[in-house]
């Protein structure tokens, strides 16, 4: 009995915290000013990751958001750098070189979701 009360305490806590995270309000900022996402929000996944709609952030950066369709294959440019990363996929290329993650971004509402941390350390900023 106690086995089975502890199972359902600690589903329960499970249930609780993933509904937190599913319905907090994210909030990204680059140099102490928020960035805006008029329409797709950036959220947290079921494996607890900051996705953001890749366009608005890399923009936001000062980088140039080209779209392949056919390949669902986003390229983000800045200067010298440059990221390719194709949805639902756990890598991205920084000028060629592998980066592997550990979640993969997604298409949602016409918008390419990526995880937040693709930008860290790939651009010179």
């Amino acid at each position: 009995m106690k086995k089975t009360v502890s199972i359902l305490l600690i589903v329960s806590i499970i249930s609780i915290c993933t509904n937190i995270s599913a319905h907090m309000e994210v909030k990204v900022t680059l140099d102490g000013k928020e960035i805006s996402f008029p329409d797709a929000k950036p959220f947290i996944d079921e494996r607890d990751r900051v996705l953001v709609p890749i366009r608005f952030v890399s923009e936001a950066l000062g980088s140039v958001v080209d779209w392949g369709n056919e390949t669902r294959t986003a390229v983000i440019k800045q200067d010298d750098d440059e990221i390719r990363y194709t949805v639902y996929q756990p890598l991205a290329y920084l000028n060629g070189e592998m980066m592997v993650m550990d979640t993969y971004g997604i298409l949602t509402d016409c918008r390419t979701m990526v995880p937040i941390r693709i930008y860290f350390g790939a651009f010179r900023m």
